[in-house]
């Protein structure tokens, strides 16, 4: 009976007295301690944003199951039988075996635990590279939240708790959580945009006036020009640092996409993509110096567009207002992956850039003729001809666009060859690792275990959706090869993940997966086998006319996790 109420998830007390020398069962008392009706939604969307959710709980294995298949985590519950005794001074050993380790990743959720298991797990995820976070109430909670990296205390914990903590909830639910996780997201991405940018424009400017000094001497041009090689105003070198700090503290503020998967560094792409910013920008500069410098001789390309001679002065005022400009542009392009105008930028930082840009552009036009630490400077709205500033301008834009398009190519050249593990990298729930093929035994057991779990909570939805019609009526020829389909697509998957976990091409892995899913897929009817994979056939086998729209939807999100699945593989 007892076994009967756990299975439902329901625990039991047994009440008994002691009556002429022996005991006697009076009964039992049964009470339910459900989750939060919120708490299966928040583990749900925690793993559609990479986070594999497990169950630590002191209750037993029968309840702990139910429990867990309720919150859709699965049902493959241990208790504490495989994890490794403490040392006589209560640590954990230092050498764990692999398979105690991977034992914990594949696991949905532990019972029967005591306050040095649920260390012990957390000790031995943070050994194996993994970020954890845990959360908890009780005094028994607090080594484990203690030693985790993010330790979430809930609301109405204790004070042991709360203190171990590095988040207290003051409100019910762990909804929050995944507010946490976006936010920390958006964080990543706002700060990897800020290095993004303050690496392509040190680079620009510093090859710019190395190469400026070395290469170009304006004397040798022109003999007008007196100077022996090219230098620039401090007091412009100021102007310029100044606005670009002050737009770039605005990017805090800026609007970006949360990652679908867990953040973390790959420094070799952000790199190579501040290169190929920073140097399209140099390159641009060091264009627009020589056609200066180059303004007054024959056949120049400034006589052919029927522009003048440049004096020394203005041509300074032109480099400093396209040194600007170029800057300010090259943070637009650093903050997106695709083109600059994909993702719309927040208010504050359009501001901040575009009264940088006029403060700029006023500033290069109406500059006094004269001498600034040795060097002549005239600005480009002085003298007969007024318009330099809008060429520099159109040039500027010209360069930006190349610049931007550059990138995406870029990009997508990193992507689609998995240059530096950029792709293949995030799906490895390790911080440090980047690599599929050097990942540790347990870090490659995490690949995809994630889409895994959910694509085998939504089939099971499926199915359950479909028996509940098929008890209504109807065609059961239909539902049953629809019940069939689902089951040979849950297996066809999970031979997948599994075939993904031993591979040790981790490059080809997607276009294998793809011909694998082809080849091995066991269609049930006609148009499955013509479909080619079990996706396509389970597609087919849905009867839209004919099958409620609750069946209908579900399978849409079967095959809509399926393909991310795919991708993932």
């Amino acid at each position: 009976k007892i076994d009967e109420l756990g299975g439902r998830g329901i625990r039991s007390l047994a009440v008994a007295k002691f009556e002429n020398d022996r005991w006697e069962m009076l009964g039992l008392l049964t009470f339910l301690d459900p989750p939060r009706p919120d708490t299966k939604d928040t583990i749900e969307k925690a793993m559609e944003l990479g986070v594999d959710v497990k169950m630590i709980t002191g209750d037993q294995k029968i309840i702990a199951i139910e429990t867990s298949r309720m919150l859709g985590l699965g049902t493959h519950v241990e208790t504490t039988t495989n994890l490794p005794a403490l040392n006589e001074d209560g640590t954990v050993p230092k050498e764990i075996p692999a398979d105690v380790a991977q034992h914990i990743i594949e696991a949905d959720g532990f019972a029967e635990v005591f306050p040095e298991h649920k260390f012990m797990i957390v000790e031995i995820l943070k050994r194996q590279g993994f970020s954890c976070g845990m959360t908890g109430d009780g005094v028994n909670d607090a080594p484990a939240l203690k030693k985790a990296n993010v330790g979430i205390a809930v609301s109405g914990a204790t004070d042991a708790a709360r203190a171990a903590a590095d988040i207290v909830l003051t409100n019910e639910g762990l909804s929050v959580v995944v507010d946490a996780i976006y936010v920390s997201r958006r964080i990543f991405q706002r700060v990897k945009s800020f290095i993004n940018y303050r690496v392509a424009a040190t680079l620009q400017l510093l090859v710019f006036f190395f190469i400026a000094v070395l290469a170009l001497h304006p004397n040798k041009f022109n003999d007008k020009y007196e100077e022996d090689f090219f230098k620039m105003p401090v007091i412009m070198l100021m102007l310029i640092t100044v606005l670009n700090d002050g737009t770039l503290i605005s990017i805090g503020y800026d609007n970006v996409r949360p990652s679908s998967r867990p953040e973390k560094w790959n420094l070799k792409v952000l790199f190579i993509i501040s290169i190929v910013l920073g140097s399209i920008a140099c390159a641009s500069s060091l264009l627009l110096l020589y056609l200066c410098l180059d303004s007054g001789s024959d056949g120049s390309l400034f006589q052919k567009m029927g522009l003048p001679e440049m004096p020394y002065g203005k041509i300074i005022a032109i480099m400093y207002l396209k040194v600007s400009v170029s800057d300010f542009l090259t943070l637009f392009s650093a903050r997106t992956v695709g083109f600059f105008f994909t993702q719309k930028p927040a208010a504050v930082l359009l501001i901040a850039a575009s009264c940088s840009l006029i403060l700029s552009t006023i500033v290069a036009c109406v500059w006094p003729s004269g001498e600034s630490d040795g060097v002549p400077v005239e600005g480009l709205a002085r003298g007969d001809y007024k318009l330099m500033a809008v060429w520099v301008w159109l040039y500027c834009l010209a360069w930006w666009a190349i610049q931007d398009t550059a990138k995406v190519v870029a990009y997508k050249l990193i992507f689609k060859f998995n240059i530096f593990n950029a792709r293949s990298g995030a799906f490895v729930n390790v911080r440090e690792t980047n690599d599929v093929a050097d990942a540790t035994p347990a870090a490659r057991a995490s690949i995809a275990l994630v889409e895994q779990k959910l694509l085998e909570q939504k089939i099971d939805a499926a199915r359950k959706a479909v028996l509940l019609e098929q008890e209504k009526g109807g065609d059961n020829k239909k539902y049953d090869e629809l019940l069939k389909q689902l089951d040979n697509t849950k297996e066809d998957y999970k031979q997948q993940f599994a075939d993904a976990r031993a591979d040790d091409e981790p490059t080809a892995r997607a276009s294998v997966s793809r011909m694998a899913m082809r080849r091995n897929s066991r269609p049930l009817t006609s148009d499955v086998e013509q479909g080619g994979n079990a996706i396509d056939g389970l597609n087919n086998a849905v009867d839209k006319e004919h099958m409620s729209h609750g069946i209908v939807t579900k399978i849409e999100g079967v095959t809509q996790q399926a393909n991310k699945a795919e991708d993932t593989l």
